[in-house]
C-alpha cells in the first residue's frame, strides 16, 4: 500500500484517515473488491454531497432561461439525480 509501517494502513482500517485515490486502487487491486465497497462510508458521504449539489444545479437551471445548453445540462442532471426533476416544455 506503498506505506512503511502498519500504522497508516491501520488509520485506513479504523477510518480515521482517508486514502489517496492511488491507494484505494491499491486496495481494490489486492483485495479485489470495489474501492466503493471497501471505503462505503466516504463513497456515500462523497455520494450525498454530489446529489444534493446536482439537485440545487437542477433547480437553479429549472428556474431559469430554457435555453439549448440548459436542457442539455437539465437532461444530464436527470440521469445523475435519478429523474427526481420535471424538465420545463419551454425549450
Amino acid at each position: 500500500m506503498g506505506c512503511q509501517s502498519g500504522t497508516k494502513v491501520s488509520r485506513y482500517e479504523r477510518f480515521n484517515r482517508n486514502p489517496s485515490l492511488e491507494t484505494a486502487f491499491a486496495y481494490e487491486a489486492v483485495f479485489g473488491t470495489p474501492a466503493r465497497e471497501l471505503f462505503a462510508g466516504i463513497f456515500q458521504k462523497v455520494e450525498r454531497k454530489t446529489l444534493k449539489r446536482a439537485q440545487l444545479l437542477a433547480q437553479k437551471l429549472s428556474g431559469g432561461k430554457q435555453d439549448r445548453m440548459a436542457m442539455r445540462k437539465l437532461e444530464a442532471l436527470k440521469g445523475v439525480i435519478g429523474g427526481q426533476i420535471e424538465l420545463s416544455k419551454n425549450s
